[in-house]
């Protein structure tokens, strides 16, 4: 139990290092182990990467970054929307 909180508190360590450094992150990152950047891999390890579509990661990526969304903010937009049943990317135009 003690060690799991500590692993946290590294966690929200690392995150805030990350942002004082302005390290950013790609989008890859998100679900791999070779990134040269844990910090990166830590902040979003709660995050499923669901595209492989190359297109979509990029434009994925680059609003994350253009809109300087945290983690927190995405989760907020995902636990409280979803696309109801019937409706596909075509649908959004993606």
């Amino acid at each position: 139990m003690l060690r799991k909180i500590y692993e946290e508190l590294v966690a929200i360590r690392k995150e805030l290092q990350m942002k004082k450094n302005n390290i950013s992150f790609s989008i890859e990152d998100i679900n791999t182990k070779r990134d040269p950047y844990q910090v990166a891999r830590t902040e979003w390890r709660r995050f499923e990467l669901l595209t492989s579509d190359e297109s979509e990661k990029k434009r994925l990526e680059k609003l994350i970054a253009e809109k300087n969304l945290s983690r927190q903010d995405l989760a907020v937009i995902l636990f409280g929307l979803r696309v109801l049943p019937g409706y596909g990317k075509e649908d959004f135009d993606i």
